[in-house]
């Protein structure tokens, strides 16, 4: 698969990490826990958008021909990883929503940068 289709997917991927996260924490906020409708599809498709970065960046690497894998990648793996723990945060912490928001925007905002500049 080409490129651009890797990018495509990435991007897709992107926005529906962030648009289910979203709406995990204004359920979360709405009803003080996890017990609201729309719960298990949020988080249905937070897992999806997660699966489709993973196998969307790994097609990308390919594509780069990164081997073996720069710091930027290895921390991008990293922000992964920890954004795939993010709803375990919102679940477990439900009245401490605000440093859960922070550390999310904290991230997205880590891994474009480190996306863009490539700075390792």
């Amino acid at each position: 698969m080409s490129y651009e289709f890797y990018k495509i997917v990435h991007l897709i991927g992107i926005f529906l990490l962030l648009f289910t996260t979203g709406g995990l924490v204004i359920g979360i906020h709405n009803k003080g826990d996890k017990n609201f409708p729309a719960y298990k599809k949020l988080a249905a498709g937070q897992g999806i958008s997660l699966l489709l970065l993973l196998i969307a960046g790994f097609g990308l690497m390919a594509r780069l021909n990164l081997s073996p894998l720069p710091l930027w990648v290895i921390l991008k793996l990293v922000i992964w990883l920890l954004f795939a723990f993010s709803l375990t945060l919102l679940k477990k912490n439900p009245k401490n929503l605000l440093p859960t928001i922070g550390l999310i925007s904290f991230l997205a905002l880590s891994a474009i940068l480190l996306a863009i500049l490539k700075p390792f």
